[in-house]
């Protein structure tokens, strides 16, 4: 349990500080490897490698289920002990890079993911566990603490998961890690292979993020039992998203203490205000969400599939900082359907596979369970 609770810690201080730590990147004020951000940063890894350290002895006296997310945790702290002496060696080398998609930024992703996905694992079965389903093992908590670690876990977790993609479609990143295009061409926002990509994938992107969130609600509902922990869940995720990507970035822009960035197309004050007249309708995001949490009942699998197709443009929105910096908050009137219905497959494509989503997260128990 204090394994656990360590990592829950760690993974939220990560993913809070990876969102930050991207925007000083994205924007230009990175000026040396010791920032507030990596601070934080690595203060969760720290802790998120003490958790899996506690996996590894406890794996020793048991093979529990409950012990899994520990072991995978602790390959992704190891992968992220070993890139970031190679991190601070790759800017000290090459300077500060704006992208996510570099050898040593990809290491420490992979880690992070890892690190995140193996917590929530690791909770969920453990809040299971504590309600009485299946394993004999000690591994009893206060249920109210662990529906709290669960909540956090499944909000690092739909960060995790947005992460990893904007990760994947860092055409960027890409383009400068494999030469394609030199970073005077990348910053002139003149590069062929970056315009053919984002072509390609655009409404993949869509899609993906439509899914990854629209899961996330409807494993909160299932996981956690209680009215309010899906709106719980999402408020973690905007909050965070409001103050480390849109809020930050807004007053970086506007006050003017920010170099700017090729990501953003013309004027860097104008998108400033733009990302600050914008946050009371990315907060109003939570109004849908509270109406799921609150009337969405297991009781008609046609209205859950319903509500998980109306989701998907919710969870596209909520990642802030690819709805943003890809205009969908001032969509033509006459392009609305063609944006919107990616979004929507999206959230069906959630919606039919939501159960196997959240027994994924409780594969032992699941399989524990049928097999009594």
């Amino acid at each position: 349990m204090i394994a656990y609770g360590a990592g829950t810690i760690g993974v939220l201080l990560q993913m809070t500080a990876a969102n930050w730590d991207v925007s000083w990147h994205i924007l230009g004020i990175v000026e040396t490897f010791l920032t507030p951000p990596h601070s934080v940063l690595y203060t969760g890894i720290a802790l998120t490698v003490v958790a899996a350290l506690l996996g590894i002895y406890l794996r020793t006296k048991s093979d529990s289920p409950a012990l899994t997310g520990l072991l995978v945790a602790a390959v992704g702290g190891g992968l992220q002990l070993v890139s970031g002496p190679l991190d601070f060696w790759w800017h000290e080398t090459y300077g500060f890079d704006p992208y996510l998609f570099t050898p040593t930024h990809s290491i420490l992703i992979a880690g992070l993911v890892l690190g995140g996905v193996g917590i929530a694992l690791g909770t969920a079965r453990l809040l299971d566990n504590r309600n009485g389903r299946v394993y004999a093992e000690d591994f009893t908590a206060p249920r109210r603490l662990l529906q709290a670690m669960v909540t956090i876990t499944l909000a690092v977790l739909w960060l995790v998961m947005n992460f990893f993609l904007n990760w994947l479609f860092n055409a960027q990143g890409v383009a400068y890690t494999f030469q394609i295009c030199s970073p005077a061409v990348l910053a002139a926002r003149s590069c062929e292979f970056v315009n053919s990509f984002y072509t390609t994938t655009f409404f993949p992107q869509i899609v993906l993020f439509a899914a990854t969130g629209t899961l996330v609600l409807f494993a909160s509902k299932k996981l956690l039992g209680w009215k309010g922990a899906a709106f719980l869940v999402g408020a973690i995720v905007i909050g965070i998203q409001t103050v480390t990507e849109l809020g930050f970035s807004a007053q970086s822009l506007l006050s003017g203490s920010a170099p700017g960035s090729f990501y953003i197309a013309g004027s860097m004050a104008e998108f400033g205000q733009t990302l600050a007249s914008g946050i009371p309708f990315y907060l109003a995001l939570l109004i849908p969400i509270a109406l799921f949490d609150y009337i969405v009942t297991d009781s008609n699998s046609k209205s859950l599939l319903i509500a998980a197709v109306l989701l998907g443009p919710v969870s596209l929105y909520s990642e802030a900082r690819f709805s943003f910096f890809a205009g969908l908050w001032s969509i033509e009137a006459g392009l609305i359907p063609l944006f919107v219905a990616p979004m929507l497959v999206g959230g069906l494509i959630a919606g039919l596979t939501r159960t196997m989503f959240a027994d994924t997260l409780l594969h032992h128990v699941t399989r524990s369970i049928d097999s009594t």
